[in-house]
């Protein structure tokens, strides 16, 4: 089954979905957190995807307002996701 995360990073909350083919089968919400390092960004989504029962997705895109946050998920995304992730 093809999964598809997707993640939209905003000034107040970064949103993420998990789509399975033709429906989104999780959505996440957490704050926006300018504090936070890659690394516990990377356990966050690592933990939801555990939580899912899911160890690596197909696809991933992100769409960011928070350019600084960009390069952080890029990396995340990078370590859960068999090809590389989009912008």
């Amino acid at each position: 089954m093809a999964r598809l995360m997707a993640i939209d990073i905003g000034n107040t909350h970064i949103k993420i979905g998990l789509r399975d083919q033709s429906r989104w089968a999780e959505e996440w919400r957490l704050a926006t957190d300018m504090r936070r390092t890659p690394d516990e960004y990377r356990l966050f989504v690592r933990g939801l995807l555990l939580e899912s029962h899911v160890d690596m997705v197909d696809r991933a895109i992100v769409a960011s307002v928070v350019p600084l946050l960009t390069p952080f998920f890029l990396r995340v995304l990078e370590s859960v996701s068999a090809s590389p992730p989009r912008e």
